[in-house]
């Protein structure tokens, strides 16, 4: 996941909470009956939990990209690890038998 995908979350965030924001003041300050504004709110609540659906999804995908990703990474890196111990274990094993040579 690159820096501009990881702040478009944080953007996407803002977006919805200033929605929010703005729906409510709107709706409040709008003269409309006691009925009325309670539908309005109703139906711009309903809007911003379908919202909140789609940005919770976005990020619940985003969340599963990285664990494999980071996964790769940690399997990447386990192996280099067993290599690099291998390869030393050769050199240590030519080492001893260098030197049992030279000893006797």
């Amino acid at each position: 996941m690159d820096d501009r995908r990881g702040s478009g979350g944080e953007f996407i965030f803002g977006l919805f909470v200033g929605a929010l924001a703005g729906a409510t003041l709107a709706v409040l300050f709008t003269p409309h009956t006691g009925e009325e504004a309670r539908e309005k709110l109703r139906q711009h609540g309903m809007m911003l939990g379908e919202k909140a659906k789609e940005i919770s999804q976005e990020l619940k995908e985003d969340a599963e990209e990285l664990v494999e990703k980071v996964k790769e990474i940690l399997n990447e890196t386990s192996q280099r690890v067993k290599d690099a111990t291998c390869q030393k274990m050769e050199e240590i094993a030519q080492m001893e038998e260098s030197i049992t040579a030279q000893a006797e």
